[in-house]
């Protein structure tokens, strides 16, 4: 076991301030998830805060067991502070980017190919019932939540 620590640096690109903070994580041997969030939400098109804040949302309470999200609209955005538009448009957003699938209401699954947890196994299995998920068709705008 190590620890890791650096600093990162941000930058508010409404406001322009500028920020670093320190983080500090135990870095083993065991399997780990790493996502680069400013290239991750670059590469998505979520540049704004309240985006942003959906997203780490989601991410923070993915199931990592089978990749699932869930939370209505509603409760991600009393969870993130943010409204029920901007979640809706965060939702659509990455269900378009291919990020996620919308299974039923409430209950998303993320793409295995943008986070996972585990090893290749897992995220070989995860991917083949993502791309096989039919349930997933559903049209968004059905969503009574």
């Amino acid at each position: 076991m190590a620890n890791k620590t650096e600093i990162v640096s941000t930058v508010n690109v409404e406001t322009g301030e500028y920020g670093e903070f320190i983080v500090s994580k135990e870095v083993t041997s065991q399997n780990f998830i790493k996502v680069f969030m400013a290239d991750f939400l670059l590469a998505l098109g979520i540049l704004n805060s309240k985006s942003v804040k959906v997203v780490c949302y989601i991410l923070e309470n993915v199931k990592y067991s089978d990749n699932t999200f869930l939370g209505t609209k509603k409760q991600i955005a009393k969870g993130c502070g943010v409204s029920e538009k901007t979640v809706y448009s965060v939702l659509a957003k990455l269900q378009q980017v291919d990020f996620m699938k919308r299974k039923s209401n409430g209950v998303y699954l993320i793409n295995p190919k943008f986070v996972i947890k585990g090893n290749e196994n897992k995220r070989q299995m995860i991917i083949n019932y993502y791309k096989n998920d039919t349930s997933a068709e559903l049209n968004e705008d059905t969503d009574a939540e």
